[in-house]
């Protein structure tokens, strides 16, 4: 009697064990954050060429006291204020940067909208910062160096006015 007993027992635990592998567990609702390297610019539409940074994807809200009499302070949203951003490539790519700043400098201001999109490895879009309202306002040429083969690096300092997180 006490062999049925130990025989039904491990058969049942034999079942119960191979239930539990089969089962699986739900996925992982969690998701692996992007790399930085897998970006591209476009203004009005255009990729822009190879960029080897892109920095300012900021905005930040101006914070304004206000006292009470019960001697607290009362803080409320102020302005927003976005950028500016700051975009690094190499100077071999072609003069719509440069160009676009000349207009700014001979008072033709031309606004533009843009996008910062980001890629996954392997190569589809998952998320894009838009720009909008944005103009150069300053253009920094590479830094010249005889003792050193690096790439030279142009610079422009791109101001904007507002811009949203799509894919987020």
């Amino acid at each position: 009697m006490k062999d049925k007993v130990a025989s039904m027992i491990a058969a049942l635990l034999v079942v119960v064990l191979l239930v539990a592998l089969t089962v699986q567990a739900p996925a992982d609702p969690r998701k692996n954050p992007f790399t930085i390297q897998n970006f591209r610019v476009e203004i009005d539409g255009v990729v822009m060429g190879s960029f080897k940074e892109v920095s300012g994807l900021r905005c930040e809200t101006e914070v304004i006291e206000s006292p009470h009499p019960d001697k607290t302070i009362h803080l409320t949203p102020g302005p927003t204020r976005c950028g500016p951003l700051i975009l690094r490539r190499g100077l071999s790519e072609g003069p719509e940067l440069w160009n676009w700043y000349q207009e700014v400098v001979n008072g033709n201001v031309e606004r533009k909208s843009g996008s910062i999109i980001m890629y996954d490895g392997k190569g589809v879009e998952k998320m894009r910062y838009n720009f909008f309202e944005a103009w150069p306002a300053k253009w920094t040429g590479p830094t010249l160096d005889a003792g050193k083969s690096e790439i030279a690096i142009e610079e422009v300092l791109v101001v904007f006015e507002h811009g949203d997180w799509v894919g987020r």
